[in-house]
Protein backbone atom coordinates (compact mmCIF):
# COMPACT_ATOMS: atom_id res chain seq x y z
CA UNK A 1 0.00 0.00 0.00
CA UNK A 2 1.35 3.39 -0.99
CA UNK A 3 0.98 6.04 1.69
CA UNK A 4 -0.90 9.14 0.57
CA UNK A 5 1.17 12.26 1.24
CA UNK A 6 -1.07 15.06 0.02
CA UNK A 7 -3.61 17.30 1.68
CA UNK A 8 -7.27 16.34 1.71
CA UNK A 9 -10.34 17.77 3.31
CA UNK A 10 -12.05 15.92 6.14
CA UNK A 11 -15.08 14.92 4.13
CA UNK A 12 -12.80 12.96 1.77
CA UNK A 13 -12.11 10.45 4.56
CA UNK A 14 -15.84 9.82 4.86
CA UNK A 15 -16.30 9.70 1.08
CA UNK A 16 -13.61 7.02 0.84
CA UNK A 17 -15.31 4.91 3.50
CA UNK A 18 -18.83 5.46 2.14
CA UNK A 19 -17.66 4.41 -1.32
CA UNK A 20 -16.45 1.09 0.08
CA UNK A 21 -19.73 0.57 1.93
CA UNK A 22 -21.75 1.50 -1.17
CA UNK A 23 -19.77 -0.92 -3.32
CA UNK A 24 -19.84 -3.92 -0.98
CA UNK A 25 -23.04 -3.25 0.95
CA UNK A 26 -23.79 -2.33 4.55
CA UNK A 27 -24.00 -5.98 5.57
CA UNK A 28 -20.63 -6.94 4.06
CA UNK A 29 -17.75 -7.99 6.28
CA UNK A 30 -15.62 -5.05 5.17
CA UNK A 31 -18.38 -2.56 6.03
CA UNK A 32 -18.93 -4.15 9.44
CA UNK A 33 -15.19 -4.16 10.14
CA UNK A 34 -14.85 -0.52 9.11
CA UNK A 35 -17.91 0.54 11.09
CA UNK A 36 -16.69 -1.24 14.21
CA UNK A 37 -13.28 0.49 14.23
CA UNK A 38 -13.88 3.80 12.42
CA UNK A 39 -14.04 6.09 15.47
CA UNK A 40 -10.90 4.63 17.00
CA UNK A 41 -9.01 4.92 13.72
CA UNK A 42 -9.83 8.57 13.02
CA UNK A 43 -9.08 9.62 16.59
CA UNK A 44 -5.43 8.64 16.14
CA UNK A 45 -4.59 11.85 14.25
CA UNK A 46 -6.11 15.26 13.61
CA UNK A 47 -4.59 15.27 10.09
CA UNK A 48 -7.11 13.99 7.57
CA UNK A 49 -4.69 12.26 5.22
CA UNK A 50 -3.16 10.45 8.19
CA UNK A 51 -6.65 9.33 9.23
CA UNK A 52 -7.23 7.96 5.75
CA UNK A 53 -3.86 6.21 5.69
CA UNK A 54 -4.65 4.66 9.08
CA UNK A 55 -8.00 3.38 7.81
CA UNK A 56 -6.42 2.02 4.64
CA UNK A 57 -3.63 0.27 6.55
CA UNK A 58 -6.13 -1.19 9.02
CA UNK A 59 -8.23 -2.62 6.19
CA UNK A 60 -5.13 -4.10 4.54
CA UNK A 61 -4.13 -5.68 7.86
CA UNK A 62 -7.61 -7.17 8.10
CA UNK A 63 -7.20 -8.85 4.70
CA UNK A 64 -8.90 -6.31 2.44
CA UNK A 65 -5.87 -5.37 0.31
CA UNK A 66 -7.70 -5.87 -2.98
CA UNK A 67 -10.62 -3.72 -1.87
CA UNK A 68 -8.27 -0.95 -0.70
CA UNK A 69 -6.36 -1.04 -3.99
CA UNK A 70 -9.61 -0.78 -5.96
CA UNK A 71 -10.89 2.12 -3.87
CA UNK A 72 -7.51 3.86 -3.99
CA UNK A 73 -7.66 3.84 -7.78
CA UNK A 74 -11.11 5.46 -7.82
CA UNK A 75 -10.18 7.89 -5.05
CA UNK A 76 -7.00 9.04 -6.80
CA UNK A 77 -8.86 9.53 -10.09
CA UNK A 78 -11.41 11.72 -8.30
CA UNK A 79 -8.74 13.72 -6.50
CA UNK A 80 -6.93 14.32 -9.79
CA UNK A 81 -10.15 15.49 -11.43
CA UNK A 82 -10.70 17.97 -8.62
CA UNK A 83 -7.20 19.39 -9.17
CA UNK A 84 -6.14 19.06 -5.57
CA UNK A 85 -2.43 19.73 -5.22
CA UNK A 86 -0.31 16.66 -4.63
CA UNK A 87 2.08 18.59 -2.37
CA UNK A 88 1.12 21.20 0.18
CA UNK A 89 2.64 24.63 -0.27
CA UNK A 90 3.69 26.91 2.52
CA UNK A 91 1.38 29.73 3.51
CA UNK A 92 4.02 32.31 2.55
CA UNK A 93 4.42 30.94 -0.98
CA UNK A 94 0.68 31.26 -1.54
CA UNK A 95 0.98 35.03 -1.19
CA UNK A 96 3.95 35.49 -3.55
Amino acid sequence: MNVFDFQIRGYKVDEYCFAIIDKYGEKSDIAKTLDREYSKLVEKSPVYVEQLNTIRQFLCNEGYEREVEEQDKVFLENITKENISSKPSSILKRWE
